[in-house]
Protein backbone atom coordinates (compact mmCIF):
# COMPACT_ATOMS: atom_id res chain seq x y z
CA UNK A 1 0.00 0.00 0.00
CA UNK A 2 2.72 2.46 0.87
CA UNK A 3 4.55 1.97 -2.61
CA UNK A 4 1.34 2.59 -4.52
CA UNK A 5 0.97 5.99 -2.05
CA UNK A 6 3.86 6.96 -3.14
CA UNK A 7 3.52 6.04 -7.00
CA UNK A 8 0.08 7.83 -6.86
CA UNK A 9 1.27 11.39 -7.43
CA UNK A 10 -1.76 12.71 -4.84
CA UNK A 11 -0.12 14.38 -2.11
CA UNK A 12 -1.96 13.80 0.73
CA UNK A 13 -1.51 9.97 0.02
CA UNK A 14 2.10 10.10 -0.41
CA UNK A 15 2.60 11.88 3.03
CA UNK A 16 0.67 9.68 4.50
CA UNK A 17 2.84 6.66 3.13
CA UNK A 18 5.62 8.76 4.30
CA UNK A 19 4.21 9.15 7.70
CA UNK A 20 3.81 5.52 8.05
CA UNK A 21 7.50 4.75 7.24
CA UNK A 22 8.99 7.44 9.46
CA UNK A 23 6.53 5.69 12.38
CA UNK A 24 7.15 2.19 11.04
CA UNK A 25 9.47 0.91 13.87
CA UNK A 26 7.14 2.22 16.74
CA UNK A 27 3.82 0.96 15.12
CA UNK A 28 5.70 -2.75 14.87
CA UNK A 29 7.11 -2.44 18.84
CA UNK A 30 2.93 -1.34 19.70
CA UNK A 31 1.90 -4.35 17.82
CA UNK A 32 4.13 -6.84 19.21
CA UNK A 33 4.02 -5.70 22.89
CA UNK A 34 0.72 -3.97 23.25
CA UNK A 35 1.80 -1.90 26.45
CA UNK A 36 -0.64 0.85 27.58
CA UNK A 37 -0.26 3.81 30.17
CA UNK A 38 -3.88 3.46 31.08
CA UNK A 39 -2.89 2.66 34.82
CA UNK A 40 -0.81 5.55 35.32
CA UNK A 41 -3.21 7.77 33.80
CA UNK A 42 -5.26 6.67 36.14
CA UNK A 43 -3.12 7.33 39.10
CA UNK A 44 -2.58 10.92 38.09
CA UNK A 45 -6.45 11.59 37.95
CA UNK A 46 -7.28 10.01 41.15
CA UNK A 47 -4.21 12.70 42.50
CA UNK A 48 -5.98 15.90 40.47
CA UNK A 49 -9.01 14.84 42.13
CA UNK A 50 -7.09 14.73 45.58
CA UNK A 51 -5.74 18.08 44.92
CA UNK A 52 -9.04 19.38 44.02
CA UNK A 53 -10.32 17.91 47.53
CA UNK A 54 -7.64 19.32 49.71
CA UNK A 55 -7.85 22.87 48.14
CA UNK A 56 -7.61 25.16 51.01
CA UNK A 57 -5.80 22.94 53.11
CA UNK A 58 -2.75 24.11 54.88
CA UNK A 59 -1.75 20.84 55.82
CA UNK A 60 0.67 18.63 53.23
CA UNK A 61 0.05 16.17 55.90
CA UNK A 62 -3.20 15.67 54.84
CA UNK A 63 -2.42 15.64 51.41
CA UNK A 64 -0.41 12.55 51.11
CA UNK A 65 -2.69 9.94 52.94
CA UNK A 66 -6.11 11.56 50.92
CA UNK A 67 -4.24 10.18 47.73
CA UNK A 68 -3.33 6.77 49.85
CA UNK A 69 -6.73 6.60 50.86
CA UNK A 70 -8.31 7.02 46.99
CA UNK A 71 -6.29 4.81 45.52
CA UNK A 72 -7.53 1.97 48.25
CA UNK A 73 -10.94 2.61 47.09
CA UNK A 74 -10.91 0.12 44.50
CA UNK A 75 -12.98 2.55 42.35
CA UNK A 76 -13.75 0.83 39.30
CA UNK A 77 -11.66 0.71 36.20
CA UNK A 78 -11.40 -0.01 32.91
CA UNK A 79 -9.42 -2.94 32.23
Amino acid sequence: MVYGAKESGIPQPQKFAELKERRLRGLVAHATHPISTGKLEGTNNRIKVAERIAFGYRDEEYFFPLIRYLSSLGLPTIP
